[in-house]
């Protein structure tokens, strides 16, 4: 996830390696074995987390994937430059004043648009949702595993 699916979500694409992964997951988990009602409760558990997890990638591709629809960055410009119009129409005593406000409400409604555009694709831009929590897990188990292997 965090070296291949990250970068490649970053793209716009969609990695297939973590298919083959949960492919396994699940095919690990839908084996025939006669199981006591402990084990049964926990294979059931350990189905519906894995279940979360392909639930989850879904999600991640079809969010790496999406844009907004054209019609609303014709909206949100339109939008924009009638807002902008419109506050020309109010004058103020003093034109350097009034100029200034102008000017502000433009610089203001422009970060506005390029943050929506940056907010558009979450894997990637100045503002990303980063694999932060995949980081974390990877070194969790790193830690349980290397306490494991001095006992």
């Amino acid at each position: 996830m965090i070296t291949e699916e990250w970068p490649t979500m970053a793209r716009g694409e969609v990695a297939h390696a973590g298919t083959l992964i949960i492919q396994k997951l699940w095919d690990a988990a839908s084996q025939n074995l006669a199981l006591n009602p402990v084990e049964q409760v926990s294979l059931e558990q350990t189905m519906s987390e894995i279940g979360n997890i392909t639930v989850h990638r879904r999600i991640r591709e079809l969010q790496s994937q999406n844009n907004l629809h054209p019609v609303l960055w014709v909206v949100l410009i339109a939008g924009g430059g009638i807002t902008i119009m419109s506050s020309c129409l109010f004058g103020s005593e003093y034109p350097a004043l009034h100029m200034l406000q102008v000017v502000t409400l433009a610089l203001l409604l422009s970060l506005t648009l390029v943050a929506i555009a940056d907010i558009n694709h979450p894997f990637r831009g100045m503002v990303r949702v980063m694999p932060t929590g995949f980081e974390n897990a990877k070194r969790v188990m790193e830690k349980f595993q290397g306490g494991q292997a001095g006992h």
